[in-house]
């Protein structure tokens, strides 16, 4: 009886000693995720912060005249009722042509704020297969050394689009800034450079105009949003639950 009990304590040991070494690899785990969702939105939630720092510093005139830039959006909701998109009121969805432009994605389901994203489309009677694009702003180039380009084609016609959010990086610099410098500029040429050689498109005034009023709405939204600016906060939030 005395060894059956000894073998039951020790049984019961065993089990605790295994529950605590599966936890403290559970935890290793979720860290390592958390570490590489980090790196991987670090770009991404470097502007957003960078952003709500800028417009803390704006006089309340400044802010005032921000203010009125949501009037001048047209809005959106998906199918879904998740998102409501943003985007200048002189745009067509989606574009009809080689051109550029920015829209705003604000989700109802999270705790996140607002993105803001930039949309390059190259269309022509012939394929181009993009690699990459440059911004030539009165004579000073942008690299963008995209790599993911979604292809279609109907009527004749074929459309290479790149569609990602703006970022703050070492690689990438402050892509809000050089929407900016677009706009500002002089002249601004759009350089698609593919497989099949190179297109230009000179960004218009109407361009420019449409950018500035999404980066001013942008701005109003990200300061209005209750939501998270970090990322990685929110997924470790999500991440607990099933890591």
């Amino acid at each position: 009886m005395i060894r059956l009990t000894y073998f039951f304590i020790l049984f019961f040991f065993a089990i605790i000693s295994f529950v605590a070494c599966s936890k403290s690899v559970h935890e290793v785990k979720q860290e390592r995720n958390m570490q590489e969702i980090e790196a991987n939105l670090k770009p991404y939630t470097a502007l957003k912060e960078h952003l709500l720092t800028e417009y803390k510093k704006m006089p309340q005139k400044d802010k005032m005249k921000l203010s009125s830039s949501l009037s001048k959006m047209r809005k959106k909701v998906d199918e879904d009722g998740r998102v409501t998109w943003y985007r200048d009121r002189s745009t067509p969805n989606p574009l009809e042509k080689t051109g550029i432009l920015l829209y705003i994605g604000q989700f109802h389901d999270t705790l996140l704020k607002p993105n803001i994203r930039l949309c390059v489309q190259y269309s022509g009677s012939n394929w181009l297969f993009v690699r990459s694009f440059s911004v030539y702003v009165d004579g000073f180039r942008y690299y963008f050394p995209s790599v993911e380009w979604k292809h279609g084609n109907a009527d004749g016609k074929v459309w290479e689009v790149y569609d990602e959010c703006l970022q703050l990086s070492e690689l990438y610099g402050n892509q809000y800034n050089i929407m900016k410098s677009i706009i500002a500029s002089k002249k601004a040429v759009l350089r698609f450079e593919g497989e099949y050689g190179h297109r230009d498109y000179t960004i218009t005034a109407k361009d420019k105009a449409a950018m500035k009023h999404v980066l001013d709405a942008y701005m109003v939204l990200l300061a209005e949003s209750k939501g998270i600016a970090s990322l990685q906060k929110y997924y470790f939030v999500s991440l607990k639950k099933f890591v």
